[in-house]
Parts: structure tokens; sequence; C-alpha cells
């Protein structure tokens, strides 16, 4: 006996979802969303915790050898001699310029940024997007 395709399908009864199943699939989307959030939320934590806390020790060592550079000691000059600075300005900023400590300076800015960019995640991830009253649409 040879059965057509057409006629098998013809034979079996149409099955029924049960009533419960759409709201039981929007539930655990929900809740598979509520996940995600939760753990993007703690990796943002922890980055804005760990860039706060290397920005705090870059700021300490940058301050230290501010202090211990000739940076300092020139700077100084610009309060105690002002009438000398006011004379020769361009030779001091070019002296401040030369004694600055730029690679500690960068060094301490990276951090700052880094805890910037995390902070912008997270109040974007928490829906406080500030730009909204500037749409239009």
């Amino acid at each position: 006996m040879e059965t057509r395709t057409g006629q098998l399908f013809k034979s079996i009864k149409e099955l029924d979802p049960p009533s419960e199943l759409q709201s039981t699939i929007l539930r655990e989307i929900k809740f598979e969303k509520a996940k995600i959030i939760k753990r993007k939320r703690a990796f943002f934590y922890s980055g804005i915790l760990a860039s706060l806390f290397l920005a705090v020790f870059a700021g300490l060592h940058f301050v230290d050898n501010l202090s211990q550079s000739g940076f300092w000691n020139l700077a100084k000059l610009a309060f105690s001699d002002t009438r000398t600075i006011a004379v020769f300005w361009k030779d001091f900023a070019l002296s401040l310029l030369e004694t600055f400590p730029v690679a500690y300076a960068i060094g301490t800015l990276i951090p700052f940024l880094t805890l910037v960019l995390f902070l912008n995640f997270y109040l974007k991830l928490n829906g406080h997007n500030h730009n909204n009253h500037y749409n239009i649409a």
C-alpha cells in the first residue's frame, strides 16, 4: 500500500498549543533580559571600581613625581618672582614644558578616561540618556 504525503497530513489532527504558552515564553524572555542586564551592571560596577582605584593610585604617583621633578621648583618661581617671570615669560614657559613629566601625566589620564567611559556605559545601560530632549522625532 502506497500512501501519499498529502493523505498522511490530512489524517493528523491539528495540535493546539497550550493557552499559557505565550505568557510562559514572554516571562522567560523577560527573565533572560534581566539576567543579561544584571551581568552587565556587575561588569560596569567592577570596571568603575577598578578604574577609580587605578585613577587614585596614578594620581598620587603623578603628584609624587611632579613634586620631585624640576617642574614644581620652576612653578614656585611664578609666585615668588613674578616681575622676573613677566620679563622672561617665553623662556619660563619653555622651561616649564621641558620639565613637565608628560609620561606620568598620560599614565594618570588613562584611568580617568576609563572611569568616564565606564560611567557613560553604565548610565546608558540604566536609561539615563540626557540627549533625549534634543530628539525631535
